[in-house]
Parts: C-alpha cells; structure tokens; sequence
C-alpha cells in the first residue's frame, strides 16, 4: 500500500507530523505517485517530497489543497496558472492528471509546486507556446524571460510547431516565501520520434 509506505517512511525520517498534515487533505482520487529525497550535507537542510496526483480535479480544488498544505501558496495563482495551461478551462481535468509537488523539511513550512501535463492539454507546440506566452504577459514577466524561453524553443524544434509530437511535456510553478514564482518548462528534444511519412 502506498500511503502505509509513505507513512512509514516519513515515520523513519522523524517528520510524521508533516505526513499527517498531508495525509489529512487527500481525497479517494489522490493517489502518491513518487516519493524523493533532497540530501544535504547539513541533515536538516535536507528536503523529502511527495507528488500527489489529481485525477480529475479543478483548478480550485488544487489551489485549495496547496494552500492547507503550504503558507507560501496563493490559490489565485495556481487557477491562473491552471487556466492558462489549459487555454481558458478550470477544469476538471480529465485524462492526464495534475501534479502536486509537496516539499517538507524539519526546518520550516513546505513549499508546493504544481505540475501541470501540457502535452495532454495542447494540440501541439504551437497552442502550447501560445498559452506560455499568455500566462508570461499575465503575470508581467520580463522579456528576456520570454526571449530566452522562444530561443530554447527554437533550438529544440525539428519539425513545425503546429505537428506532434510535443516538445512541451510538463510547466511548473513553484510559489515559495515572499511571494516568489517560478516556472520550470520541461522540455523533450524528441531525439527518437518517428518522422511523418504522409504527404
């Protein structure tokens, strides 16, 4: 069983307190899914993570969950996000499920950081990089951000934006104390994908 493992494993770490705060929030969808460790020399600088997936969740439903489980989340920023991932939708999210990234420590809160699955979500590269580029003008960020995400596009495209398979698999946002954002674009150079062989 997955959450007996879970459990027991934070058990072990001395942080059952923590597990029990995120145990307490999960739903008969939710599941764990992976479980990592950050090791630090200084042992309480070290970090466990937990990835809890969201089948078929709403943006609300996931923001409120972050915001149980970290003071650092703002639920208005993960629907943005959500939103804008999805091309305007709230959910729920069916097919490909949602991620969430709960990281504890002994040393402070958790921080969360959810991952979303543009892959399933999008067309293709095309809608993808539209939907990015929409939430970059939402949230005011900078343009060598956004010179720097169209460069490493560039760089990894092999066939037209608008064809499968997706260079863009997972877009994270990480929200952290003080109101700090960040997003992490995972990106696939589709080194082994079968070229097209139609017309």
């Amino acid at each position: 069983n997955t959450l007996t493992a879970t459990r027991t494993a934070f058990e072990r770490l001395g942080m059952a307190d923590q597990w029990q705060l995120l145990e307490s929030t999960l739903t008969p969808s939710e599941s764990v899914v992976y479980v990592s460790l950050d090791l630090k020399p200084e042992m309480d600088r070290a970090r466990v993570k937990v990835y809890v997936s969201h089948e078929s969740a709403t943006a609300q439903a996931i923001a409120q969950k972050q915001v149980a489980i970290s003071p650092h989340a703002d639920a208005y920023e993960v629907q943005r996000f959500c939103e804008s991932m999805a091309g305007g939708s709230l959910g729920p999210y069916e097919g490909k499920p949602l991620l969430s990234c709960f990281a504890f420590t002994t040393y402070g809160p958790p921080e969360a950081t959810m991952h979303f699955p543009i892959d399933a979500f999008a067309a293709n590269d095309d809608e993808a990089v539209q939907r990015v580029e929409h939430y970059m003008t939402s949230v005011g960020a900078e343009t060598l951000c956004r010179q720097r995400y169209r460069r490493i596009i560039s760089a990894l495209q092999r066939r037209p934006l608008t064809q499968r398979p997706c260079i863009h698999s997972w877009i994270s946002l990480k929200q952290q104390a003080g109101g700090k954002r960040f997003n992490t674009f995972y990106l696939s150079p589709t080194l082994f994908a079968v070229p097209s062989l139609g017309p």
